[in-house]
């Protein structure tokens, strides 16, 4: 008789807005393969069914102080699944090019509604990351009005504290994993 680990499947999905949360998932992805997980890693709106996945990690950018209605939508429309999976959020925002408390704490001051209206969702970890932000990806009228802020122009990802909670997710995950007898 063998004695086996069994690793359940991880699915990482995400909303962007200009592409710097599509990197970070990917890396956060990465992350947790390296520490031996089986990853799927794959846009909200490409999700077909959370039902393979014992672990759901749902991150989006905040924009103008709200949460992607797409992390939204996909929290209501899973919520039935999700509340029986592991969730981890993260989220992107440029308030955070700054990792201090007070930055910290207006960060989940934005997702804290989204949490209070999903009750029953509990994620175990919920990472903030800043992202990136270059004006000339943004559409049209908006880049106008966004000229006027280049302070908030730029790439603000620490990459190595969104490795640093991934490999934390990776070690939690791991140590919920319970051999079996084969």
């Amino acid at each position: 008789m063998t004695t086996t680990m069994t690793r359940p499947k991880v699915l990482v999905t995400y909303a962007t807005w200009l592409g710097s949360t599509t990197e970070i998932a990917l890396t956060i992805g990465d992350m947790l393969r390296a520490g031996g997980h089986e990853v799927e890693v794959t846009a909200i709106p490409e999700v077909k069914f959370v039902g393979p996945f014992k672990t759901v990690i749902v991150g989006g950018p905040i924009r103008v102080g709200e949460w992607s209605p797409d992390v939204v939508n996909f929290l209501e429309a899973n919520r039935h699944l999700l509340r029986d999976r592991r969730l981890a959020l993260f989220v992107t925002c440029l308030t955070m090019r700054m990792d201090t408390p007070e930055s910290r704490h207006i960060v989940r001051g934005y997702i804290q509604p989204v949490l209070e209206s999903f009750p029953d969702l509990r994620p175990f970890d919920v990472g903030l990351f800043a992202g990136a932000f270059d004006v000339h990806r943004v559409p049209g009228r908006e880049q106008v009005k966004l000229w006027s802020k280049p302070h908030l122009q730029g790439d603000f990802r620490d990459w190595t504290a969104i490795r640093e909670w991934a490999i934390g997710v990776s070690t939690y995950l791991a140590s919920l994993e319970m051999p079996h007898k084969a």
